[in-house]
């Protein structure tokens, strides 16, 4: 993944990751992993909306569509019941989708602007696979390609200037800032979600 200034001016500082602004909070009796696959199976209704805004249709509009209902469904039976076995059989099966979906998708990412569902989701995966102690991932090379049409992450003003090769970024900070920004994306899609449900109701 290539790192932007932005990128790498967000998690200046070391090993001290700076939390994203209006993430919203974390239920701390749900494990990490599990809030994890809850936003990407929340975010994933978004994907195909993206593609097809830019051009994807046909018979590959049908596949993605087929590949993002497999992954949500996938998703489905994940709670805090869940085991840690259950959680990484179900991150090897959406990253097996991912596969399927990655020749589908690249070539339209770079015609979304603003960065894309499915390269966030890929951009957050090595921190959903560390909090599931998932030691290989199962991306292949085309599917990874998909992590460089994440949005650009939020940069903090403190941190200009401070960048002089004088600090490390690693990639597992880089892909924890995208997973915070994955789980604040998914706790406003599911507000806006209830926010409808409940003024249709009235």
């Amino acid at each position: 993944m290539n790192l932007s200034r932005r990128h790498l001016m967000l998690l200046a500082g070391g090993a001290a990751v700076a939390p994203l602004v209006g993430c919203a909070s974390v239920n701390s009796q749900v494990p990490s992993w599990v809030a994890a696959l809850e936003a990407i199976a929340t975010e994933a209704g978004s994907i195909l909306p993206q593609l097809e805004a830019a051009g994807l249709s046909g018979a590959d509009a049908a596949k993605a569509q087929q590949i993002v209902a497999e992954i949500q469904s996938a998703l489905k039976v994940i709670n805090i019941a869940s085991s840690e076995t259950q959680g990484q059989s179900a991150l090897a099966t959406v990253e097996g989708y991912i596969n399927a979906l990655a020749p589908l998708a690249l070539p339209f990412v770079s015609l979304i602007p603003g960065g894309t569902v499915v390269g966030l989701i890929v951009a957050a995966l090595p921190a959903i696979e560390l909090a599931l102690n998932f030691i290989v991932s199962l991306l292949t090379p085309q599917a990874k390609e998909l992590a460089a049409s994440a949005p650009k992450l939020p940069a903090k003003a403190r941190f200009k200037g401070r960048l002089r090769g004088r600090y490390a970024v690693t990639q597992t900070q880089i892909a924890q800032q995208y997973l915070i920004l994955l789980e604040a994306r998914a706790a406003k899609s599911r507000y806006r979600l209830r926010f409808r449900r409940h003024h249709r109701q009235r």
